[in-house]
């Protein structure tokens, strides 16, 4: 009876590690240029979280922030809830209210942690500077397993555009535009 009670309490334990997560980090933009408009103006950065379940969720008590300690984390206002399969997304433009955090998500490599109410980490990306403004950094679909770059950044919207692991610079031609009258060596 005892291996009996020890293995259920184990399974259970284990059953309880793995179980997903109701919500996660599912975009990021650290330079946002062209791509989201929000009250008059582009906010500089933005996150993107994402409800895996089929309830609603109130995201009293969460908090994100660029930092591993919780005291330093931009706590979610009372009033922000996810809809079911749901995104909601939070501004990384320092005006510290609502939906805008305290903290920008800097252009070059950082991390970004969300906190569940008891302030442990739940989710948590790492990344590197984006090639260039308005390419995001997002799961390949909502709540899969494989980030890259989003050339096709989907704020508030289902990620279906895949991801990339590189992205080709602007190309450079060594001459400038223009009507030419000689032949002359493009490379």
């Amino acid at each position: 009876m005892k291996k009996l009670f020890a293995s259920l309490l184990l399974l259970f334990t284990f059953l309880h590690l793995v179980q997903a997560q109701d919500v996660v980090l599912n975009e990021l933009m650290q330079s946002n240029v062209n791509v989201l408009y929000v009250d008059n103006e582009f906010p500089d950065s933005w996150i993107e979280l994402y409800n895996t379940t089929n309830k609603s969720i109130n995201l009293r008590g969460y908090a994100v922030g660029d930092s591993e300690k919780y005291s330093k984390a931009y706590i979610l206002p009372n009033s922000a809830l996810i809809p079911s399969n749901g995104h909601l997304v939070i501004y990384c433009d320092k005006e510290e209210y609502g939906l805008h955090t305290d903290f920008r998500v800097e252009s070059g490599k950082g991390s970004l942690y969300l906190f569940n109410p008891k302030g442990e980490i739940i989710d948590q990306v790492s990344f590197a500077k984006m090639p260039s403004p308005d390419v995001a950094y997002g799961r390949s679909s909502d709540n899969a397993d494989e980030w890259g770059y989003m050339v096709t950044p989907t704020p508030g919207a289902t990620n279906m555009g895949g991801v990339t692991s590189t992205i080709l610079p602007q190309p450079v031609f060594s001459e400038v535009g223009g009507l030419k009258n000689e032949p002359f060596i493009l490379s």
